[in-house]
């Protein structure tokens, strides 16, 4: 939403995880009035992507969305990866604006839910990343209901919790039948024992 409702993006700090070479989430955060905005993908996505900015600025003017190197791989291979990866975005943040490195992140994402294998690392990056000040909104589309069970299993593990938004909540010309926003919360585990059955 561009005004100031429940799950506007102005003036946050934003994330945008798995951006690829477009950025298309954090861009139009970006144009939504949020504070800053960092993108992020796998350091060999980033020359692409960095390119893809710097023709954004000549168009629009300077942006200001930053790329940063962020493989959900090594967030997930140990506490330190988590650290690194928390402390780099943070100080990018706190460079960029003056605002304290302690202020709450928004996470965004688009069409990140449908390789396997990336799931567990995912959200163990979703996780390093959210405390309950925060939240992430994240457009998906189905391609296998085993893959989503799995999305939701990990969740549940993660102590996070995720609401469906309805329609309501979207611009009238968005159709949300064939793609969902989920809006992702950390929670302590006891709020989250009848939200799922896995």
């Amino acid at each position: 939403r561009s005004g100031d409702g429940l799950y506007c993006v102005r003036d946050k700090l934003v994330l945008e995880l798995g951006s690829g070479v477009a950025a298309l989430a954090g861009l139009s955060a970006r144009f939504l009035n949020a504070r800053k905005v960092i993108v992020s993908d796998v350091e060999n996505a980033l020359p692409s992507l960095t390119a893809n900015l710097k023709l954004n600025d000549e168009i629009h003017g300077a942006l200001g969305v930053r790329p940063l190197p962020l493989d959900w791989l090594a967030v997930a291979a140990n506490k330190n990866g988590c650290e690194e990866a928390r402390h780099l975005v943070r100080m990018e943040f706190q460079e960029s604006t003056g605002e304290p490195a302690s202020s709450p992140i928004y996470l965004i994402a688009a069409d990140v839910v449908w390789v396997e294998e990336l799931i567990e690392p995912l959200v163990n990056t979703i996780a390093c990343f959210l405390d309950e000040r925060g939240y992430m909104l994240l457009a998906h589309q189905t391609r296998s209901n085993q893959i989503d069970r799995l999305f939701l299993q990990q969740l549940h593990a993660h102590n996070l919790t995720y609401t469906v938004l309805s329609k309501p909540n979207f611009h009238p010309n968005f159709n949300p039948e064939k793609i969902k926003v989920f809006r992702i919360n950390r929670y302590y585990r006891s709020a989250l024992s009848e939200q799922i059955k896995v």
